[in-house]
């Protein structure tokens, strides 16, 4: 299990739906709040038949045992489980079910040590409790504190994204819920908009029958960081389980991240019950089956089954023929402008995956016995902020420091000029913790006010209303913005933007203005429209407008994205039709930012620079720079861009810019001085030795490679004296 919870969950959300078999009906995941201690649970419950008494033993406790059906080819999933010992791992499992006349309830503590194996007449009661009306099962995973327990919109996404979980995900006989103690709702997977097919139909795969492709090309590209969890790549299912994501090899070719699809290949089915018959009657595999095909540690088929082998050979010329398709049709048109986009998207891919395993890195850094937080601190210590511009700070206290009680935080200001900050609290309130938890932590929110300066914001800590002698700093600047907002009303009834992008599984709000003397007219009642709801949901189909200033009126549209790629107009409309505005939302990837790189003539001695926003992020590559001109060509058509030298430099300029973040990053997080400048350039070093070689071959590829090594070594030696 990984101590991935998503992976425990895959695992019980399957046994569910293999209860139901070609039944439709529901699964319940319910996600309980932290106990005192830290500890939490997670259920999933279905209504299908129920765990029969008398079966208790060979399908929950023992290990290894062939019990779902699979072994006689019932449409079911099947790779010999392990009982409740998987699911316990996480701090222990137990199972409730009703099947017919009985109960039965069967806990295991962490190590799958059974402490409690009953069965009882069902009742009522019994019924209710598990959320059942006629027979069924509950499964509860009880999670210890140390098992990171979700945000809802992070855990719903990795559901429905889940390669596992595919098939049911988008069965529509099968509802799934997600539940948490504030929130319910629907998990469902919507695939990516197909703009192309590139192939639909049966595959020979040697002596192992025929396999059935269908692929296709993304409106937009994927920007994956876990194949447990991914949109893009080819589903390899058997019946109906889904075993894993993969493109063969070819997941870093720059025109491979929107490709997707379904292999559907029986013959995994075929030869795993194959190899456990011979296993029950002691014979030896043959050498076209000598290993299991379906890995026992859950991470998808095994690479080096002859099987498997067969069908990567099989379908890898289908995939290249389009990569080169693709890499063709761009380099034939009068600027390769398209070329350096798509290897441009797939650098940016890998700089996100980059930084996400950075983030995790720090995370991990941070849980070590020798890294302590600081006793008191506020996170980041240095801001800059625009005029007028509001943000956050964490402030946070160590649970051992306030000995978990509630605690007050005073809050003080020197700022030159005196109207720097506008508007900051004179105290901050910390609740009150567990001891095990790590810290106490409350938002200090401040407002920059309309003179240029710089402010220094001390906070001391009050424990029991008394002075604890911790103490934290955090420096503003407040600088002008670079386009002051508009001042003037909206000159008409329109969206803020004509143009959106949202995240898939993620909400956005859209700003809808209008003018008052508009809005005297028509009145405040807004109707809106959406041209696509597979694509983009409405939260709300009517809202009204509200004054926000003496000269117009606005109103909050929030829309959720649905499928990835996909794109609807969103229209607002008065009751008597008069008056239309119309926005276009575009759904794109929600794991990690989106970035994207430019090449461009910037002025200044900057190699690249990385602009982020809360949309996005955008790293402009300097090909003026004087370290660069020479490999990139004039401004602006930069002519020799998709050469070899001009794309290694993107990498490094990329690579460099991107470090810099992540280790910016880093040290706001961790304590003062947990690193020296002889670990700081270590670390440099070693980070730049990890990102440079991924960074290179999203720039050039193996095969690019290959071509310009031959280029060279059938050019002419020259040799100068």
């Amino acid at each position: 299990m990984r101590g991935d919870i998503i992976l425990g969950l895959i695992e019980a959300i399957t046994n569910a739906d293999d209860a139901y078999a070609a039944q439709p009906g529901k699964i319940l995941i319910k996600v309980s709040a932290k106990g005192p201690d830290g500890d939490w649970t997670v259920s999933v419950s279905d209504r299908a038949c129920g765990i029969p008494a008398a079966d208790v033993m060979k399908k929950l406790i023992s290990t290894g045992e062939r019990t779902s059906g699979y072994e006689h080819g019932e449409r079911k999933r099947g790779n010999r489980g392990r009982g409740a010992k998987d699911l316990a791992i996480f701090g222990g499992v137990k199972f409730e079910s009703i099947c017919g006349r009985d109960a039965i309830v069967v806990k295991a503590d962490r190590n799958g040590q059974i402490l409690e194996n009953t069965r009882q007449k069902s009742s009522e009661a019994f019924k209710k409790d598990i959320g059942v009306t006629k027979s069924g099962t509950r499964v509860t995973i009880l999670c210890r504190k140390n098992i990171a327990r979700k945000q809802f919109d992070s855990l719903k996404r990795q559901l429905q994204n889940a390669v596992a979980l595919r098939r049911i995900m988008e069965n529509p006989d099968r509802t799934v819920i997600l539940s948490y103690p504030d929130r319910e709702e629907t998990v469902r997977f919507v695939a990516p908009k197909a703009v192309k097919t590139v192939y639909d139909g049966a595959i020979e795969v040697n002596s192992y029958h025929e396999a059935k492709l269908k692929l296709y090309v993304a409106s937009e590209p994927f920007n994956e960081d876990s194949d447990v969890y991914r949109l893009g790549g080819i589903v390899i299912t058997s019946g109906p389980a889904c075993h894993e994501s993969t493109l063969f090899g070819s997941e870093n070719h720059p025109y491979a991240n929107r490709l997707f699809g379904w292999l559907e290949f029986d013959a995994v089915d075929e030869l795993t019950r194959e190899l456990d018959d011979l296993e029950e009657r002691d014979e030896d595999p043959p050498d076209s089956n000598p290993f299991p095909i379906i890995s026992r540690i859950r991470n998808g088929l095994e690479k080096t089954h002859p099987a498997y082998r067969a069908l990567r050979a099989a379908v890898r010329p289908i995939v290249d023929e389009y990569l080169k398709s693709a890499a063709d049709s761009a380099g034939a048109s009068a600027h390769e402008t398209s070329e350096t986009q798509r290897r441009s998207e797939l650098t940016a891919r890998e700089v996100v995956k980059w930084t996400i395993e950075q983030e995790q890195e720090i995370d991990t850094l941070l849980a070590e016995p020798g890294i302590r937080r600081p006793a008191f601190e506020i996170i980041p210590t240095t801001r800059v902020l625009e005029h007028g511009q509001r943000a956050s700070f964490t402030v946070r206290a160590r649970a051992d420091v306030t000995n978990g009680k509630a605690a007050t935080v005073e809050i003080d200001v020197d700022q030159d000029p005196a109207d720097a900050i506008a508007d900051l609290p004179r105290s901050v309130e910390l609740p009150a913790v567990s001891l095990d938890d790590d810290f106490s932590q409350a938002s200090l929110r401040v407002e920059a006010g309309f003179g240029t300066g710089s402010a220094l914001i001390a906070a001391k800590l009050l424990l029991d209303g008394k002075t604890s002698g911790h103490t934290a700093e955090v420096i503003v600047s407040v600088v002008e913005p670079v386009e002051l907002p508009k001042a003037s009303p909206p000159g008409d009834f329109e969206f803020a933007s004509r143009e959106y992008s949202v995240a898939t599984g993620r909400e956005r709000r859209l700003l809808l203005l209008a003018p008052a003397n508009i809005v005297q007219e028509i009145g405040t009642d807004v109707i809106l429209s959406c041209s696509d709801q597979k694509a983009v949901k409405l939260r709300e189909y009517r809202i009204e407008l509200e004054r926000v200033a003496e000269g117009w009126f606005e109103a909050d549209v929030t829309i959720e994205g649905i499928q990835h790629g996909g794109d609807a107009q969103i229209t607002a409309t008065t009751p008597n039709k008069r008056l239309h505005a119309s926005a276009h939302v575009v759904v794109r990837d929600a794991r990690g930012p989106r970035l994207e790189i430019r090449i461009e003539d910037i002025p200044g001695a900057h190699r690249a620079v990385w602009e982020e926003t809360k949309d996005l992020i955008v790293v402009r590559v300097n090909a003026t720079h004087p370290a660069a001109r020479r490999y990139f060509g004039p401004a602006p058509d930069f002519q020799f861009q998709n050469r070899l030298p001009a794309r290694m430099m993107v990498a490094e300029a990329v690579a460099d810019v991107a470090l810099q973040q992540a280790l910016n990053k880093e040290a706001e997080r961790l304590p003062a001085g947990a690193l020296d400048i002889d670990a700081l350039q270590a670390k440099r070093s070693r980070k730049l030795q990890e990102l440079l070689p991924r960074l290179h071959r999203a720039q050039v590829s193996d095969a690019d490679w290959d071509r310009d090594s031959k280029l060279h070594e059938s050019a002419p030696e020259q040799v100068t004296a």
